[in-house]
C-alpha cells in the first residue's frame, strides 16, 4: 500500500492488487470490499470479467482491484483450469499499458494466487524483516 501510494504521490499512475483474500489491502485504501461483486474473484474464476470491470479508482494516479474472502475459494474452483497459471497475466495484459507500475499484494504462501502473481510479473519484490537471523526476529518477537 505505501509503495503503490508513493508512486502515485509522484504522478506515477499505479494499479494494485490485492490478491490476499483478508483483503488488507483493499480495506487500507478505504474500500470496503465484502459489499462488492466485482473483486480479484471475479477475474480469476470467470474469464469473461474484464480487469477494468473490478478496477477502483481510489487516489490521484492510483487504482485499486479489491479482493475479499471470497478470493480464499478461488484456488478451488482455479484447479480445474486449462493455463491456471497465467490467469492473471492474460487479464492483465489488455489494460497493462494504461500503467506505469502494477503491484501485486501477495498472500504469505505460494499456492495458485501467489503462482500467478508471479507469472503476470515482470520484476519481484520481497517483503522482508530488517533483523539479522531469523532467530533474532523470534526472540524479539517474543519481548
Amino acid at each position: 500500500m505505501n509503495l503503490g501510494a508513493a508512486l502515485a504521490r509522484r504522478e506515477q499512475y499505479s494499479l494494485v492488487i490485492d490478491s490476499d483474500p483478508q483483503g488488507a489491502l483493499s480495506i487500507g485504501l478505504g474500500l470496503l470490499a465484502y459489499d462488492l461483486d466485482l473483486t480479484l474473484y471475479s477475474i480469476l474464476t470467470d474469464p469473461r470479467v474484464p480487469m477494468t470491470a473490478a478496477t477502483h479508482h481510489v487516489r490521484p494516479h492510483l487504482d485499486l482491484v479489491p479482493s475479499n474472502i471470497d478470493l480464499a475459494g478461488a484456488e478451488m474452483q482455479m484447479v480445474q483450469m486449462m493455463g491456471r497459471e497465467y490467469i492473471l497475466r492474460e487479464a492483465l495484459a489488455p489494460i497493462r499499458d494504461q500503467y506505469k507500475f502494477i503491484l501485486i499484494d501477495c498472500p504469505p504462501s505460494l499456492g495458485l494466487l501467489t503462482v500467478n502473481a508471479f507469472t503476470a510479473a515482470d520484476e519481484v519484490l520481497v517483503r522482508s524483516n530488517a533483523n539479522f537471523s531469523p532467530r533474532a526476529a523470534w526472540n524479539s518477537s517474543w519481548t
